[in-house]
């Protein structure tokens, strides 16, 4: 079974194959690349609603000293499982070009078309006004909760998106 760096060469080369593709170079994120570590916290507790649905219910979440209220504006809803895709996209994004040696930033510029096709989406009108509302969620959704910082527990809240 080859290593991640070999796996990362034969997609890079089968991408450079591709001619007159006008696609930009997009940074290839593999699952082996993403930290493990902390993975389970995110996994299994409720960030998100899974229900294409508009939901404004809270969603309360506690297990002994932890918690997470996660709460949304009856306007556009909570962020949904499918909007934490384009989460996703933007980490694998920063995790690639802080691996290339690039300099990050907290703020992104991207083509809504290149995350669209990337997420799997089409590129229709309609398309484009789900990845707006997508974006509205997150930057609308606010999640309360206690968070470890090493042995620590600690309060913080958040929206997904600032901007």
């Amino acid at each position: 079974m080859p290593g991640s760096q070999e796996i990362k060469k034969q997609v890079r080369e089968r991408l450079s194959r591709k001619s007159g593709d006008s696609q930009l170079d997009l940074f290839i994120a593999l699952p082996s690349d993403l930290p493990a570590r902390d993975q389970q916290d995110l996994m299994e507790r409720p960030f998100f609603s899974l229900s294409k649905n508009k939901r404004t219910t809270p969603i309360e979440y506690r297990v002994g000293e932890n918690y997470i209220s996660v709460t949304a504006p009856e306007k556009y809803g909570m962020a949904t499982i499918w909007d934490a895709d384009i989460l996703i996209w933007a980490a694998s994004q920063l995790t690639e070009a802080r691996e290339r040696g690039f300099k990050t930033s907290r703020f992104f510029r991207l083509s809504a078309y290149d995350l669209l096709n990337f997420i799997h989406r089409g590129t229709s009108g309609r398309d484009y006004e789900r990845l707006k509302d997508a974006f509205r969620r997150l930057q609308s959704t606010s999640v309360e909760t206690s968070i470890r910082q090493g042995k620590r527990k600690e309060h913080h809240q958040f929206s997904w998106l600032n901007e």
